[in-house]
């Protein structure tokens, strides 16, 4: 009997330690990784339903031309992806332009600066990053670009 007192004991004390013991170092990518959800925070909480951010409308995109981005040495799979986008999102009367990078003016006014790097944000996490009516979202669903599409031409109608 002394001896199962001992073992649960044992184990008690093995938990506690586990639970409220010393933690691990978090290593490099770790650290890279939970300073970003911080960064990303404040911007996710500007998501839509279907989960675009606020940008601003890349330069030489015209209004409600949704704008593919995927670099021409992304993984072959991203670069399929963002090409069968464009392709099917015409095949539904669509306006939507492919390219391999963001158009950006010479010049950023200090008001354009979190705009950009809200454009950025969405680029850095994955291809295809697709642009619509100044708002963006990486490696989104065709369901998620159309809906996104018919929502910001529904409220640039209404303008």
């Amino acid at each position: 009997m002394n001896l199962l007192r001992l073992l649960l004991l044992l184990a008690a004390v093995g938990f506690a330690y586990h639970m409220w013991g010393p933690r691990r170092p978090l290593s490099p990518f770790e650290q890279i990784e939970q300073a970003q959800a911080r960064i990303d925070a404040p911007v996710q909480a500007d998501a839509d339903a279907q989960g675009f951010i606020p940008t601003d409308v890349p330069t030489g995109v015209e209004h409600g031309v949704v704008l593919v981005l995927a670099a021409l040495n992304c993984p072959k799979d991203a670069s399929q992806r963002a090409d069968d986008m464009v392709e099917r999102l015409r095949g539904m009367g669509i306006p939507a332009k492919r390219d391999d990078h963001l158009p950006v003016p010479r010049a950023i006014r200090m008001d354009q600066l979190d705009s950009f790097k809200r454009a950025n944000l969405v680029m850095s996490r994955g291809a295809p990053s697709v642009f619509i009516n100044g708002m963006g979202k990486s490696n989104p669903t065709l369901h998620e670009v159309v809906a996104e599409y018919k929502q910001t031409q529904g409220s640039a109608d209404s303008d």
